[in-house]
C-alpha cells in the first residue's frame, strides 16, 4: 500500500554558537501529516510536529570551503537540505526522528556533496512529499505477532488453514472480551460504556517472559465486513481514545479483515509514542489470528 506524507520544514531561529569561528546553530519546525488529512478537519490533529537543531563543526566547514563571513546563508542551506533528507529517510524507514542533527568530519564526505545553488532560500518554508510502501516499512521492535506474545503460545500449534472455514467469526464484541479475559487469566470482567477509552486492559499479557499491560480495541459481529478506520467510532476516534491509556501495548481486534489503513493509522500512533521516548508496541489480531487463539485455548 502506497503511502504519502507531507513534509514542511520551516526556520524558527538561527543562534550564534561561536564568536571566534562564527559558527552558528539552525532551529528547523518540521511538521508531518498523512496527505489525506491535508485540508481536512483533522490535518491539524494528525500532524506530528518537531523541533530540531541542526549544526555544522568548524572543521568541516573548513573542508567544505564555507568557513568565510560571507558563507553563513550556505551554510544554513546545506543544514536545512541535510535536514530535510534525513527527516524523509527516517519516515520511509519507520524510525524515530531525533532532536538534534550534527554535520561533522566523521559523518560526512570530504567535499560538499550539494549544488548550493540549486538549493532554494533557507528562510522561506519548504514543503515537499514523500510517498513509500507502507508494506515495506520496517516494523522491527514496533509490532508483535500473535504469535510473539508469550499469554497466546499455544497459537503456534493452529495454522491459519485450519480456521479458514470459520470465517467472519460469528461472536459478539463480549463474547470475544469474555474469552480473551479467561485465557489471559483476569477474573474481572470490565462492562462496556459509551465513555470508554478501550473495550478492556489488562496487566497479565506476557512478553518475553515479562508481564505488561495491554489495551484491546475489540470489534465483534455487530461490524460487518473488513474493519476500516470510519467503523472505528466516529471516523477513527476510537483508535484516538485508545492511546489514551498509557500501556506498553495497543491491540486492535476483529473478526473479520482489517484494512491496511487500520493497521498503518495503529503503527502511526505507536511510532509517535516511541520518538517520544515512551516504550510501546502494537498487535493487529484479525479473523484469522482471533480464531486461531480462540482455537488452541479451546473456546470455539
Amino acid at each position: 500500500m502506497l503511502v504519502q506524507k507531507k513534509v514542511t520544514i520551516q526556520l524558527l531561529r538561527l543562534k550564534r554558537l561561536n564568536y571566534i569561528t562564527n559558527n552558528f546553530e539552525c532551529l528547523f519546525n518540521v511538521s508531518v501529516v498523512d496527505s489525506r488529512f491535508v485540508g481536512q478537519p483533522r490535518e491539524r490533529s494528525q500532524t506530528t510536529f518537531y523541533n530540531i537543531k541542526a549544526s555544522m563543526t568548524w572543521e568541516l566547514r573548513v573542508d567544505w570551503r564555507m568557513d568565510d563571513d560571507s558563507d553563513e546563508m550556505n551554510v544554513l542551506r546545506v543544514l536545512r537540505e541535510y535536514c530535510s533528507e534525513y527527516v524523509a529517510e527516517r519516515i520511509k524507514l519507520g524510525l524515530p526522528i531525533e532532536n538534534e542533527l550534527l554535520l561533522s568530519v566523521e559523518n560526512s564526505p570530504d567535499n560538499c556533496p550539494y549544488d548550493i545553488s540549486l538549493i532554494t532560500d533557507p528562510t522561506t518554508v519548504l514543503s515537499f512529499t514523500i510517498e513509500f510502501d507502507f508494506q515495506s516499512v520496517s516494523l522491527q521492535g514496533i509490532e508483535l505477532y500473535v504469535d510473539d506474545i508469550d499469554s497466546f503460545n499455544k497459537v503456534r500449534n493452529v495454522k491459519p488453514q485450519e480456521v479458514k472455514t470459520l470465517l467472519p467469526l460469528n461472536l459478539s464484541e463480549n463474547e470475544i472480551q469474555t474469552f480473551l479475559e479467561e485465557i489471559l487469566g483476569e477474573n474481572f470482567h470490565q462492562d462496556d460504556w459509551g465513555g470508554e477509552l478501550n473495550d478492556f486492559i489488562t496487566s497479565f499479557v506476557r512478553v518475553g517472559g515479562k508481564r505488561m499491560r495491554a489495551a484491546f480495541l475489540l470489534k465483534g459481529n455487530g461490524t460487518k465486513g473488513k474493519l476500516t478506520i470510519a467503523k472505528c467510532g466516529k471516523n477513527g476516534d476510537q483508535i484516538v481514545r485508545l492511546f489514551e491509556a498509557p500501556v506498553g501495548l495497543y491491540i486492535i481486534q476483529h473478526v473479520g479483515e482489517i484494512d491496511q489503513r487500520v493497521i498503518f493509522d495503529l503503527w502511526t500512533k505507536v511510532q509517535l509514542k516511541v520518538s517520544k521516548g515512551e516504550k510501546c508496541q502494537m498487535c493487529v489480531l484479525d479473523g484469522t489470528e482471533t480464531a486461531r487463539i480462540l482455537r488452541a485455548y479451546g473456546k470455539i
